[in-house]
């Protein structure tokens, strides 16, 4: 089944990161934190239906109309049934922590994109697995804590 997911690679998070590996840290709790934190985010985004910077665009008018007929309008964007949301997992193991899902149609709301019988329909990008800098500087915090932990010989 196919995934998406994000991948951050910041400078400052990435020196916390290579200090705890030097130490010879189990980083799995710190993973758990990180892919908790990247939950949070992708909550946040789902929550403001919006990018850390922009607003997502908004339904079509036909969409708006389809769903008012089923009585889901109004209603949040990408949120009609809860399935997409819901399905979105975080993940962590010693040396990685991210967030993904295994809804097929996830992507093409993500990234935007052709869709549909003959790829007819455009749909736009709205951005969940987006990061901003308030995200990056919670799971930098996060580490940092934990190396501070580390150091201090609390883990």
């Amino acid at each position: 089944m196919a995934s998406t997911y994000i991948e951050v690679d910041d400078e400052a998070v990435r020196a916390v990161l290579d200090r705890l590996s030097e130490l010879g840290a189990d980083m799995t709790p710190l993973m758990r934190a990180i892919s908790e934190d990247m939950m949070a985010a992708v909550e946040d985004r789902f929550a403001n239906e919006s990018t850390p910077a922009d607003p997502w665009v908004d339904l079509a008018a036909s969409t708006k109309k389809a769903r008012e007929k089923r009585g889901t309008w109004p209603g949040k964007k990408l949120q009609e049934s809860g399935r997409l949301l819901s399905s979105i997992v975080p993940f962590y193991d010693n040396q990685e922590a991210g967030v993904g899902t295994n809804v097929i149609y996830a992507a093409i709301h993500n990234f935007g994109g052709q869709a549909g019988r003959n790829h007819s329909a455009t749909i736009p990008a709205r951005p969940f697995f987006v990061l901003g800098e308030d995200d990056l500087q919670r799971i930098y915090e996060t580490a940092d804590g934990f190396l501070d932990q580390v150091i201090q010989g609390g883990r």
